[in-house]
């Protein structure tokens, strides 16, 4: 029987997202690394079993000892749970009882749940050695800062891009959406979310135009999401764009919903500038496909945003419960616009420190690396817990 390596999350390929292109990457980059084994995604997004770029999808249980039950059942070498938001996440840190013969690692991408979870901290403190590693993306994050606080070592594995993914691939986006080739581009790359914020777009636009910029083109590229919030948030989104204030600040806006892969790509490439006025994040992702491209970001100092080169992260933050939140401002963002846009000195050095901070840091191959080393090729110990599944 093959042995297999496991990686357990909510959401996965088709979906579309930062946490969903991550996991992505992983597997199918580990598929690659380690043809005599086979990559399974165990994800509650996945209905029916299907494989993709050699990986394999599977449902994920609908209750936990189902889900014990069936990775136990592909022989596992290891096992990855992908953030503290997943289903059977506090199943895992908080039972008694477990049949674990393989070793457990966690990314807790953000640890959003356990933040505001005094029990959930008290078990991570007590029980952090079920996982071997806690792996998080940047010091920056609040998973850090977390695992710090309790006195809980961790592996630092940044995400990252595919640098190959933004070559030149002959396709115009500007031509292709009917957008004048000289015209200046503002995109906004992000699913409408709780949190993202794309609400304060126009007025940052405005804010833009009054500091001095002129009016832009600007593109809204999103994916439909799953949450139930994600229609109300896109509708109110529109409204506030199309309202006649608004338009007096941008020459031209599109949302753009479920475009090609490719198309994305290029839209960051050829844009100006790449906004992302998100109030909470990890490691934002978009930001560092935006430095691939060349492409200036502005963005709150949230996650990571603080420690990467190819953009302003504005320092209007607030601490909740140990996770660093945006404070508004939209003034702040719209006078940042208007600066890259007016300075081109400024967005070539933005844009070139980016894409050189990218490749030395963000390149998936190095990054994926880190990943074998650390996790998949890691020495296994002999302290994994081994009760009877009726105990669970």
């Amino acid at each position: 029987m093959k042995t297999r390596y496991i990686i357990a999350c909510n959401h996965s390929y088709p979906d579309v997202g930062g946490c969903e292109n991550v996991v992505k990457n992983i597997s199918e980059r580990l598929a690659k690394t380690k043809p005599g084994y086979e990559v399974c995604v165990v994800s509650k997004s996945v209905r029916r079993p299907f494989r993709h770029n050699n990986v394999s999808y599977l449902p994920l249980g609908d209750t936990y000892l189902k889900f014990i039950r069936k990775v136990s059942s592909l022989n596992p070498k290891s096992l990855l749970i992908y953030s503290d938001m997943f289903v059977y996440y506090k199943d895992i840190l908080m039972r008694q009882s477990h049949n674990w013969y393989y070793p457990i690692s966690l990314c807790p991408v953000g640890f959003n749940q356990t933040h505001s979870n005094n029990q959930l901290k008290d078990f991570l403190k007590k029980r952090s050695d079920r996982f071997t590693p806690i792996i998080v993306h940047s010091r920056f994050s609040d998973d850090y800062k977390l695992c710090s606080d309790l006195g809980i070592d961790v592996e630092i594995i940044p995400n990252g891009v595919d640098l190959s993914e933004f070559a030149y691939h002959g396709f115009n986006f500007k031509g292709h959406y009917g957008i004048d080739h000289d015209d200046s581009l503002v995109v906004c790359v992000s699913n409408f979310f709780p949190g993202k914020n794309q609400a304060e777009i126009p007025k940052i636009l405005e804010h833009s135009v009054k500091s001095g910029a002129d009016k832009v083109n600007f593109v809204a590229i999103a994916s439909d999401s799953v949450h139930p919030s994600s229609k109300a948030l896109e509708t109110s989104f529109m409204r506030a764009m199309g309202s006649p204030h608004a338009k007096k600040f941008y020459k031209s806006f599109r949302l753009l919903k479920n475009i090609p892969r490719e198309h994305v790509v290029q839209a960051m490439k050829e844009a100006d500038v790449s906004l992302f006025p998100s109030e909470q994040e990890v490691a934002p992702l978009v930001l560092i496909e935006s430095m691939a491209a060349r492409t200036p970001f502005i963005s709150y100092a949230v996650g990571n945003a603080a420690e990467l080169n190819g953009g302003f992260a504005v320092q209007s933050v607030r601490e909740e419960n140990g996770i660093t939140k945006a404070v508004k401002s939209p003034s702040i963002l719209g006078a940042s616009l208007e600066a890259i846009l007016s300075d081109t000195s400024l967005w070539s050095s933005l844009s070139e420190r980016g894409r050189s901070q990218v490749e030395s840091d963000f390149d998936w191959d190095k990054i994926m690396e880190k990943y074998m080393y650390h996790v998949f090729d890691r020495e296994q110990g002999a302290r994994y817990e081994q009760y009877e599944e009726r105990d669970i």
